[in-house]
């Protein structure tokens, strides 16, 4: 299978608050389904856009990106 790249899209605005924990667990899992060759960014919004800067196979270094999101602000999208 050819090495994949992969960019996870994930709303933090104020309206996930409630779903926050779901989301997190939905990305991370996805994230540990990918396989060694395969890299990922994980891009966030809200009031703004904030990528895990660059695209990497390190699942734990993408886990913190994701464990770290907040529900806050508006929508830029």
């Amino acid at each position: 299978m050819a090495p994949r790249a992969v960019i996870l899209v994930l709303d933090a605005s104020g309206s996930m608050k409630k779903n926050m924990h779901f989301l997190q667990e939905a990305a991370s899992t996805f994230v540990h389904k990918l396989e060694e060759v395969d890299q990922a960014l994980v891009v966030q919004f809200n009031d703004s856009v904030k990528g895990s800067v660059e695209f990497t196979n390190d699942m734990d270094r993408l886990d913190q990106f994701v464990e770290a999101l907040q529900a806050w602000g508006g929508t830029s999208l």
